[in-house]
């Protein structure tokens, strides 16, 4: 029987609060499914779940979930354990195979050619796939893994409340800090940047736009009865002089960077930012400009390249990375 949606978000629920915290009650499961759903799901419905996570065979999780008489709590047997990293059976790639086609097939059109990179990824990996299977013993390719990212059961509840303009209260805590932070925000949309999502919406309190990591969230709730306040927000336009997901009000600069050959030709075949243009090229070196804001993620690369790039302008990033560089030769010299 096929399940609904919001049983398939419960069980994300119940694996996730099972991944964070190990031991978990069922009242805490409870209050953790009335925060994401805006009502009260009771325990018979959460105990179903757990019994169907542990034997339904068309579901194919069975989960080692047991239940600690001591603890009077529920826990993975298997703690590396999760509903994430199960295998694909024939079945689901025969499905994958059918709807990477169909993806394919319709690639260009409207909403799809947002999306063209991860279709031509589920592709080339069905492609694979097929490959691989004609010579079982062979091990002759590695995929990109990406760890399993918090957060991603409260992706539905997010999108449809930007949907239905549902203004989301949500309690979210810092990396650099133990504090949890309660926030009211009117979401505007979702954002991945290297494998990981973040909320982007309006927060009345400081009135201007905020990011949030989905994976620092730690409740979040939709309510469709408070006034919702619809600015004009164009992400195409809010991103455009920014790298990555966080956006400054300083205002854009022009930048000139040097690179070796070799790391140039890198650059050239994947651009740094839609603002690149080729200044100069040589068997040496090659120079591009950017038009952005310097901000963490920019710096970042920058140093990240090490020798491989000079900063040539402006003169105050260029004094800028090089006390960065400095400061880190510092720390080896300890």
């Amino acid at each position: 029987m096929p399940k609904n949606k919001d049983a398939l978000i419960r069980y994300r629920i119940i694996n996730r609060c099972l991944l964070d915290y190990k031991y978990v009650s069922m009242g805490y499961l409870m209050d953790v499914c009335y925060r994401t759903f805006d009502h009260e799901v009771s325990r018979r419905t959460l105990e179903k779940d757990i019994h169907d996570m542990r034997s339904d065979t068309q579901l194919g999780y069975f989960a080692p979930i047991k239940f600690d008489f001591y603890y009077g709590a529920y826990y993975y047997e298997d703690p590396d354990y999760s509903i994430d990293k199960l295998p694909l059976d024939h079945y689901d790639l025969e499905a994958l195979s059918f709807a990477s086609a169909v993806l394919d097939q319709y690639g260009s059109i409207g909403i799809f050619s947002t999306f063209s990179g991860a279709v031509q990824k589920i592709m080339n990996t069905m492609k694979i796939k097929r490959q691989l299977d004609k010579y079982p013993e062979v091990r002759c390719v590695g995929m990109e893994n990406f760890p399993v990212i918090r957060g991603q059961e409260l992706l539905p509840v997010i999108l449809e409340a930007i949907l239905e303009h549902k203004v989301i209260t949500l309690e979210h805590q810092r990396f650099d800090s133990d504090e949890i932070h309660h926030h009211v925000v009117h979401p505007y949309y979702l954002k991945e940047y290297h494998n990981r999502w973040y909320l982007v919406g309006y927060q009345p309190e400081n009135k201007r736009i905020q990011t949030y990591g989905i994976e620092r969230i730690r409740t979040l709730k939709a309510n469709a009865f408070e006034k919702f306040i619809d600015i004009p927000f164009d992400p195409e336009e809010y991103y455009r002089n920014s790298i990555g997901v966080f956006v400054s009000d300083e205002p854009p600069v022009d930048i000139e960077l040097k690179f070796t050959a070799k790391q140039g030709m890198y650059i050239l075949t994947q651009p740094i930012h839609e603002s690149q243009s080729l200044v100069k090229q040589t068997k040496k070196f090659i120079t591009v400009s950017l038009h952005l804001v310097p901000e963490y993620e920019f710096i970042s690369m920058i140093t990240g390249w090490g020798a491989d790039v000079e900063v040539l302008q402006p003169k105050w990033l260029r004094e800028k990375i090089e006390n960065i560089l400095r400061n880190t030769l510092e720390l080896y010299k300890k």
